[in-house]
């Protein structure tokens, strides 16, 4: 499949039509979704738009939103569970595939290295449980 330009949308809507949208991965199986969006605002001028880098997701990529307070009690929550170092995900803009009602990337899940969190909690939390 082909990738989708960023172009297509406009300067405003891009954000609209891929904040908070789920990811998929080339397996179709949910990797997430879009916190946030890297845009490079290097070779920018007043007649030329940013150019969307890569695709945010991940622990603490929307806690980021929530200012300095948000931040440090998500941080606290993940290291709670263990995970010592929580990072956001960036999802280069050329792993899109399409954009429609989802984002469906190129990756596997493995590759995103968007399961930190889930992982640490099946692991903590549901791997002695019987029947798990």
């Amino acid at each position: 499949m082909k990738a989708v330009s960023p172009e297509r949308y406009g300067r405003i809507e891009l954000g609209k039509h891929l904040v908070d949208k789920s990811l998929l991965d080339r397996d179709d199986l949910r990797c997430g979704k879009v916190d946030d969006l890297v845009l490079d605002l290097s070779d920018a001028d007043p007649g030329r738009p940013p150019e969307l880098v890569a695709l945010v997701t991940g622990p603490l990529a929307y806690a980021r939103t929530l200012g300095r307070v948000g931040t440090a009690l998500a941080r606290g929550i993940y290291r709670l569970l263990g995970i010592r170092d929580p990072h956001p995900v960036e999802v280069p803009w050329s792993r899109v595939r399409q954009v429609d009602v989802m984002v469906r990337l190129d990756l596997s899940r493995a590759e995103c290295d968007v399961n930190a969190v889930s992982d640490t909690v099946r692991d903590r939390l549901f791997a002695h449980l019987p029947g798990a």
